[in-house]
């Protein structure tokens, strides 16, 4: 339905006569009051910017609405504007001034404002020791979701609605290991999502993740929050430069700190001192077909040290909860039973094979080309940063079946 809202003239006539009128009774008056429970829209609300912009214009008389005039919600919305001495402009200014005052209180809870500030530390970290990967939200049963949309594309309209209910627990398991190993239509691995919150990878290890689709993030910014606190991560293979590299990173904290002194609206710009080593932090939502996929590439240990780090550890939270979810995340070598660095796609050896393969599957007897002699990450190193077991290509089908048990309290 189309609703009139009256013109600026009535409006003024109408306020002439009326002063103490609020902008739900000037809607009411001219007989658009309904609202469009649709699309949200309340004629009152724009009478009532209409009311304002003629004020701003001069075309109205200063007006005051008594407070027991006001309904509940409007005397929330007034109650810091209403003085019988106000102007138009008096309440605007106090408006924005209450605007200010609920912002800088967010914002001094939150820990934003600039005087709030967190103070300058340098420090340096070599290694995973200190990453900290949290599931911090997930399905209540990703399983049950999993079945449902497998079986929604069988026949059979009265049995329809009973899928699960008609199904044996060994029945409801087997359309669930198919689906986990692709053997089902793949969208019903979009049904689960999982949420993560990630601190202790370096930035650059954050944009390679950041690569992956069917997923959210949240990231850390750098254009408008100070970084002074910022810490470094390194490979453990650089302690042999750390006294250099203690004097490198004093420096380009001191760089960073007078740019960022020098001014607040320099915040963005000392960013482009800051090295793609520095520490990150991230909350990441992903579906399981997208940790699938993720975990499929990051887990091979030809990824950089870190993402591959942050890969397992999601993996081992997510084991936590839903160990049979887990036990199908795994290195794409794994799933092909190869070593594929060389072959992932056709142009590897002209692109992407800087490091030569982990070992983790024989190399290939055709494999000719590296430009390092050693693997770009050491399992045995990643485990002992990580503090838990990282499986081996042998151990996939024990994992499956210690999971199934694990897990089958969700399909009983």
């Amino acid at each position: 339905m189309k609703v009139r809202i009256p013109s600026d003239n009535e409006i003024i006539k109408y306020i002439a006569e009326n002063p103490w009128s609020t902008a739900a009774e000037v809607a009411k008056a001219f007989n658009c009051y309904i609202r469009c429970y649709a699309t949200g829209f309340r004629p009152a609300d724009r009478i009532e910017r209409n009311i304002v912009r003629l004020w701003q214009k001069g075309k109205l008389q200063r007006r005051v609405i008594p407070p027991e005039r006001l309904r509940p919600n409007e005397k929330s919305r007034y109650e810091y504007a209403l003085s019988e001495s106000q102007t138009l402009e008096q309440f605007a200014s106090t408006a924005a001034r209450q605007r200010v005052k609920d912002i800088e209180a967010l914002r001094k809870a939150m820990g934003t404002l600039p005087e709030h500030q967190p103070p300058r530390e340098d420090k340096i970290y070599y290694g995973l020791k200190h990453l900290r990967v949290e599931l911090v939200d997930y399905p209540k049963n990703p399983y049950r979701a999993i079945y449902e949309i497998v079986t929604s594309t069988w026949s059979g309209r009265r049995k329809w609605w009973k899928r699960w209910e008609n199904a044996t627990v060994d029945g409801r398991i087997k359309v669930v290991l198919a689906a986990l190993q692709r053997q089902t239509l793949p969208q019903c691995l979009e049904a689960g999502t999982f949420t993560f919150k990630i601190q202790g990878i370096t930035r650059s290890a954050f944009d390679q993740l950041a690569r992956h689709r069917h997923a959210g993030i949240g990231s850390v910014g750098s254009r408008d929050n100070n970084h002074l606190d910022a810490a470094l991560v390194l490979p453990k293979a650089m302690k042999k430069y750390h006294n250099d590299i203690v004097w490198w990173w004093k420096q380009t904290k001191d760089l960073y700190q007078k740019m960022v002194l020098d001014g607040k609206e320099n915040w963005q710009t000392a960013r482009s001192v800051l090295p793609m080593s520095m520490e990150w932090r991230f909350t990441w939502c992903l579906n399981y077909r997208g940790l699938q996929d993720m975990c499929s590439q990051r887990l091979a240990f030809c990824e950089q040290w870190d993402t591959v780090g942050a890969a397992w550890t999601m993996r081992h939270e997510v084991e936590k909860k839903f160990p049979l979810l887990a036990a199908f995340l795994r290195p794409r070598c794994d799933w092909a039973k190869r070593c594929v660095y060389s072959q992932n796609y056709s142009l590897s050896e002209l692109f992407g094979c800087l490091f030569a393969p982990c070992g983790r599957w024989p190399k290939p007897k055709d494999y000719i080309y590296a430009t390092f002699n050693e693997a770009c990450t050491e399992i045995e190193e990643l485990e002992e940063d990580l503090g838990f077991h990282i499986p081996r290509p042998n151990e996939w089908d024990k994992i499956v079946e210690e999971a199934i048990e694990k897990d089958r309290k969700y399909f009983e």
